[in-house]
């Protein structure tokens, strides 16, 4: 893995599938992405597409990825710092439990610099949110007791959105505005044309996964570690 980018996160819904266990996502997934290939002049020359095993729903940044190589740069402060956040989310969430969910598929379309799968409103989303805001209250409760400073635990970012991003700009283009119009007329477009399930059914929300990332936006290399697996909260 690439040693130039170090952060921490917790996200739902990573390598999704379906609730309806007969439709995979993979292949409908792969299916639409290549569809906007074929028919979006110029797409792969401005427009990144996340591969499938890289899509998961961003429940809580704890440390962004941009910024924890500069702040967190040993080896042994970044060990550190991860038990420290798994230590409060194992605290707030012991003897807790929570009922599975899904999230349903709001809207998809290219935003600003990035494709997304926006899904509706979910309250057991926002409350794995706030049992995190609560790990992080704790850890300052006691800060006096942490092994680094409480600053680090007061980077993390709470979206103000549900979504799935998967496309970027590489580079935004002088002609952004019409790339962006020429890819949610494809979007729509296909979705006029196919009875995808893509757009309709709902993505499994079953458990809460912390993770290190050493690797831009939960991406994976062959044989790498990113991203690491560190501790996981299943819903019930």
């Amino acid at each position: 893995d690439p040693p130039n980018v170090w952060g921490l996160v917790c996200v739902t819904a990573w390598n999704p599938e379906f609730v309806n266990p007969e439709l995979v996502f993979r292949n409908e997934y792969e299916a639409f992405c290549q569809y906007l290939r074929d028919v979006v002049l110029d797409f792969d020359e401005y427009c990144y597409i996340y591969p499938y095993d890289a899509l998961h729903v961003t429940v809580q940044t704890l440390l962004p990825f941009t910024r924890g190589n500069k702040l967190v740069k040993e080896k042994e402060a970044r060990i550190d710092l991860a038990n420290e956040w798994k230590d409060a989310l194992t605290q707030v969430t012991e003897d807790l439990k929570l009922k599975r969910d899904a999230l349903s598929v709001k809207q998809v379309e290219l935003r600003g610099t990035a494709g997304l799968f926006v899904f509706k409103d979910n309250e057991t989303l926002e409350n794995l949110r706030d049992l995190i805001q609560k790990a992080r209250d704790s850890a300052e409760s006691h800060q006096r007791l942490l092994s680094v400073p409480f600053k680090l635990m007061k980077e993390n970012i709470r979206p103000t959105i549900t979504h799935s991003t998967f496309i970027r700009f590489k580079s935004v283009p002088l002609n952004a505005e019409e790339i962006i119009q020429n890819v949610n007329s494809a979007i729509q477009r296909y979705k006029e044309k196919s009875a995808c399930p893509l757009f309709s059914e709902d993505v499994k929300l079953d458990k809460l996964t912390f993770c290190e990332e050493t690797i831009p936006y939960m991406h994976r290399v062959p044989g790498g570690t990113s991203p690491k697996v560190l501790w996981e909260f299943p819903l019930t």
